[in-house]
């Protein structure tokens, strides 16, 4: 998945392998017998505090995303760039965060309400 700084993301997709706690395929934790391997097909999820909302709308208990910054800086993502509102971040990263994406995307951004750009498909569906 390619993302573009510029363009704010969809607050409710699953950042995966941005988030510290998603697994990419075939990972297994290191130190534990081979029965105790975990192995995935596409990647998941291992938040041990709940359901992430991100993942799972329906079940999920809360937004558990947590940024995994060597991949954000390895795709040239800001460390806030799937970070929805300052309100989740302790106060001095809520003011760096203000202060960073504020640059990057405008004035009090996270008070608008996100409208998704369509995607290439729908814009081919509307000039159908």
């Amino acid at each position: 998945m390619h993302f573009d700084s510029t363009q704010k993301p969809d607050p409710a997709v699953c950042p995966r392998q941005f988030c510290f706690f998603w697994r990419p395929v075939n990972w297994h934790t290191q130190g534990r017998n081979q029965a105790e391997r975990l192995y995935a097909t596409e990647g998941e999820c291992l938040c041990d505090f709940g359901v992430c909302t991100r993942l799972n709308p329906a079940q999920g208990d809360r937004d558990w995303y947590e940024p995994d910054e060597p991949d954000l800086e390895e795709a040239g993502l800001p460390w806030f760039f799937f970070i929805n509102t300052p309100a989740s971040l302790v106060r001095s990263l809520s003011e760096k965060y203000i202060a960073e994406s504020e640059a990057l995307w405008g004035k009090e951004h996270w008070q608008r309400r996100f409208t998704p750009l369509p995607d290439e498909q729908t814009i081919r569906e509307g000039l159908e």
